[in-house]
């Protein structure tokens, strides 16, 4: 995680998870559906990214995912800055594509 808590980051969370039987299944997919109701979205399969305009968001995160891991496989949480995100190189379908931009915030009045 990036030393300053100030500075905005994108949370990536990489897992290989067991699904040989229902219940591994079943353990998997509510671990997926945990990571989009807590925003995050689907960059690859196994692999799930959220942008954070403060990288001190990302502990909550982390205790909120600590409750709810699966019992076997693995997953790996890592945060990178907005600017090394966006040196990212990106290929989709064979071809060189754009990475994701950082999103806007909404102004609520």
């Amino acid at each position: 995680m990036p030393a300053k808590g100030k500075e905005p980051v994108w949370c990536i969370v990489m897992f290989d998870l067991p699904v040989g039987t229902k219940r591994e299944r079943s353990e998997a997919t509510r671990f997926r559906n945990q990571l989009q109701d807590l925003g995050f979205g689907r960059a690859q399969f196994s692999v799930y990214v959220q942008y954070f305009p403060l990288a001190a968001r990302v502990a909550n995160v982390v205790k909120i995912l600590k409750t709810q891991l699966p019992r076997g496989g693995d997953i790996r949480i890592i945060s990178v800055t907005d600017v090394q995100w966006a040196k990212a190189i990106r290929f989709s379908r064979a071809q060189e594509a754009k990475t994701e931009e950082t999103p806007t915030q909404m102004t609520i009045f």
